[in-house]
């Protein structure tokens, strides 16, 4: 049997080379042709030329940090070294650029247009439910901030006799029935679905400020002087509504029923 191995050892030294084991290992720098650039931009353009994945998907970083593997002290420090004069840049209210960004970090975003931003709204609770990352402190926080709000402004547009002496304000226009009364018989669910619509109006009305200081030359679909050639054009740099977000939104609606193969409600 021993013989038999023998034939075996001496067969297999044959085919394995001459030198002994490998103390180190030298490789090919697939990106040898990029090392002129910033790393970061050396990646990202290695990742377009072999068409690979230079960092783990965003997925992983939040089940890490939702795991402890990543601590929020780790994004603070990260942030303060990508960012070092620009993170207590105060961006909305007392809100700064490093808590924008922290924040940025640790939930997940998720981009759309327009037109798939609005179905969006319109077809799911995204008005009526907190996201399930965000913590119970924060959404607390959030209510109890918005009932403190609320009362104050609906309180300021009564006068004494309760007639109606101010206008309510623009944000929550629409949004409040009733009197303050009634207010304080609501539940936490109908504060928390108030609170949500107070903060996409918040969030809508930014944008909208944001997107009518444009240039006309800045508006999607124009150029040079023939900007106003739609109506919907001159009506958006005037009081920046879209009337197309409106017009898509029936028309979605309407057309489902004959492209969506007999699944339309």
């Amino acid at each position: 049997m021993s013989e038999k191995f023998q034939l075996v050892a001496e067969y297999v030294a044959a085919l394995l080379p001459a030198q002994g084991p490998i103390t180190s290992f030298a490789f090919l720098n697939t990106l040898q042709a990029l090392e002129s650039m910033p790393f970061r931009e050396g990646l990202r353009r290695g990742a377009a030329l072999y068409h690979c994945q230079p960092y783990l998907p965003e997925e992983t970083y939040h089940r890490f940090l939702s795991e402890g593997r990543i601590d929020v002290s780790d994004l603070q420090v990260a942030l303060k070294k990508r960012f070092p004069t620009e993170n207590e840049q105060p961006v909305f209210a007392k809100l700064t650029r490093h808590d924008l960004r922290l924040a940025m970090l640790q939930h997940s975003l998720y981009l759309s247009n327009a037109r798939e931003l609005q179905w969006f709204v319109a077809e799911t609770d995204a008005l009526l439910k907190f996201r399930s990352d965000v913590s119970v402190s924060t959404i607390n926080e959030l209510v109890d901030k918005t009932k403190e709000w609320v009362k104050k402004d609906y309180g300021q547009a009564l006068d004494r006799s309760g007639a109606s002496n101010k206008r309510l304000s623009d944000l929550s226009q629409g949004l409040l029935s009733g009197n303050l009364g009634a207010l304080e018989s609501w539940g936490e669910d109908e504060w928390s679905v108030l609170t949500l619509k107070l903060l996409w109006r918040v969030c809508h009305q930014g944008v909208q400020a944001v997107r009518g200081k444009a240039k006309p030359q800045d508006v999607e679909g124009t150029k040079g002087n023939i900007w106003r050639g739609r109506h919907r054009n001159s009506l958006l740099i005037e009081t920046g509504i879209d009337s197309d977000l409106w017009v898509h939104e029936t028309l979605i609606r309407f057309c489902a029923s004959f492209v969506d193969q007999g699944f339309a409600g």
